[in-house]
């Protein structure tokens, strides 16, 4: 199980009670455990504030800044251009945005990594994602799980995780990890920088990140 410590200062005497926190687990090419990383994710961005807002809203007038965005814009509910404001959208969008990732899909999801800029608040993607497949700096991506929530005590946690495999012949570096979520659009609502682990041919890790909300 991960457990988290916030080290979040108090905001006006309240406590924030939800947060988030991730393992990663790398396995020799025996299948034993080769590392344990775990830690508090630091980086939820502002996409995981932008669902709220949607949900509180309807879906009405809510820009998000999609993944592959180049530019900064913004769209009407028709998906007319209508202003450049500083963060980008296409849609009004109502339904869910879902991380439950078939193998290979890098749309949604835990995703991973080489890329080490620092994170900032606006951040739509990752520095550099690593492509599913068995060539150069490629990882073949399992299936998204997702448990149901699990209580213990006063915490409730929702876990998502992820297989990776190096099925190719040369070690690949993962430096940062992040969650995809995919509706009519894709955006990302995590990224964190790791201490840099390298998976080596043959070898494979499960990376997990942990919603978790203190009653």
């Amino acid at each position: 199980m991960i457990t988290m410590e916030s080290h979040a200062e108090d905001h006006e005497g309240v406590s924030p009670n939800i947060g988030a926190a991730y393992e990663i687990t790398v396995f020799d090419k025996d299948g034993n455990v080769k590392q344990v990383v775990k830690d508090d994710a630091k980086c939820f961005v502002m996409n995981f504030l932008r669902i709220i807002q949607n949900l509180i809203l309807n879906g009405r007038d809510v820009g998000y800044h999609e993944y592959w965005a180049a530019t900064t814009s913004m769209r009407n509910l028709t998906g007319e251009m209508v202003s450049t404001y500083g963060i980008s959208a296409s849609y009004d969008i109502y339904g869910s945005f879902l991380a439950n990732a078939l193998d290979g899909d890098v749309t949604k999801g835990i995703v991973v990594g080489s890329g080490n800029i620092p994170v900032t608040e606006d951040d739509y993607a990752l520095g550099t994602i690593i492509q599913h497949g068995s060539g150069s700096n490629q990882l073949s991506y399992g299936g998204v799980a997702i448990s149901p929530p699990s209580t213990v005590g006063s915490v409730i946690t929702v876990t998502t995780s992820r297989m990776f495999y190096n099925t190719g012949v040369d070690a690949v570096p993962v430096s940062e990890i992040g969650l995809y979520q995919k509706g009519q659009i894709t955006i990302m609502t995590l990224r964190d920088i790791i201490s840099q682990i390298l998976l080596n041919p043959g070898e494979s890790m499960l990376v997990g990140y942990k919603i978790i909300l203190n009653g």
